[in-house]
């Protein structure tokens, strides 16, 4: 018999997830975590693309990927919100420090 999972039903995890980074990042006196490790960006997030970054602070998480993956990110990506980059996630990310 095959399962059928609704779509919300595979965020769970994924909001589980989440909740013990936002813990973590709760208890340190910082703003929020930056992951660029692909496999725990895929743990956290759902997404199995090459080329993405996932920042968690203590109320929300950002998920940053560029046009080669807006598509497969609005797909695969779960309890985050999706930024859709126009340029490297690198120069990205730098655009935002203060």
């Amino acid at each position: 018999m095959i399962s059928r999972w609704r779509k919300d039903a595979m965020q769970f995890p994924f909001e589980d997830r989440l909740s013990s980074v936002r813990k973590i990042v709760k208890s340190h006196p910082v703003d929020g975590m930056l992951f660029t490790s692909l496999e725990t960006i895929r743990y956290l997030s759902g997404f199995t693309g090459s080329d993405a970054a996932l920042v968690v602070t203590p109320k929300e998480s950002f998920f940053l990927t560029d046009s080669r993956y807006w598509t497969q990110a609005d797909e695969e990506v779960k309890a985050s919100k999706i930024v859709h980059t126009r340029r490297n996630l690198t120069e990205s990310l730098l655009s935002c420090r203060t």
